[in-house]
């Protein structure tokens, strides 16, 4: 344990270190990853990564990591009492565990400002601190997805825009929105419903859809900032 936290100081002052020179801004990228075949990957996933510019690796930064020996974990996971943490590995190897699944992932670039490129920086840093490293893991509201999609709120904060909700179209449920992922799965789709119970029958927002790694791919995608008078998109096109 201790390596692991003398790894993380070091991740902390390679992120300041970064900074060192303004022309040497870091490129930040969210990952989204396709699901997978084991209880706690159908649903996908999502990580950040970042890196000097034209560095082919850098460093993924993953919301998404618990112990997989935790007793009655499927209930846990369901019902909001999972310990989750954030871990970092190299962008190459984060790659290479989803190749070896099988599973797609595609990387977009986030247009970030450099002083927005700051603040997500000092953020991920006292993330990285010891006693935030782990957090309460909830299904809706608190995930792998959910941090980084708050991690940018804050950074970016009021000049990013968010699309009008469409009145005309139906919201669906954290309930439906959740189930199109298990539906190669009855036996989990009848288990997780019956561990969420009511509070899964509520409509999703726009912003609450991202709770799920492609939804919030697809809802960052549609995302602005306000940058020298004009709307940008967040997220570059897709690779």
């Amino acid at each position: 344990m201790k390596s692991k936290f003398s790894l993380l100081l070091i991740l902390i002052l390679s992120n300041q270190a970064l900074y060192s020179q303004e022309e040497s801004q870091p490129d930040v990228y969210l990952l989204t990853c396709g699901p997978g075949t084991e209880t706690y990957s159908v649903y996908g996933h999502s990580a950040l990564r970042i890196a000097k510019p034209g560095e082919a690796n850098g460093i993924a930064y993953n919301w998404g990591v618990f112990d997989f020996s935790a007793s009655n974990f499927a209930w846990k996971f369901a019902k909001g009492r999972l310990d989750y943490m954030l871990d970092t590995t190299s962008y190459k190897r984060f790659l290479s565990e989803y190749y070896r699944e099988a599973r797609w992932v595609v990387s977009q670039k986030i247009n970030l400002s450099p002083g927005e490129t700051r603040r997500l920086l000092d953020l991920i840093a006292e993330n990285l601190k010891p006693e935030n490293i782990k957090y309460r893991y909830d299904f809706f509201y608190d995930n792998c997805s959910t941090r980084i999609r708050d991690l940018l709120e804050k950074a970016v904060g009021e000049k990013l825009t968010y699309p009008p909700e469409e009145p005309r179209k139906r919201p669906q449920s954290f309930r439906e929105l959740s189930g199109q992922y298990e539906l190669a799965k009855p036996w989990l789709k009848f288990g997780i419903d019956l561990l969420l119970g009511s509070p899964s029958d509520k409509k999703a927002s726009f912003r609450d859809r991202m709770f799920l790694p492609i939804e919030m791919m697809n809802g960052l995608s549609a995302l602005s900032v306000l940058r020298d008078g004009k709307l940008i998109p967040l997220l570059q096109n897709p690779q």
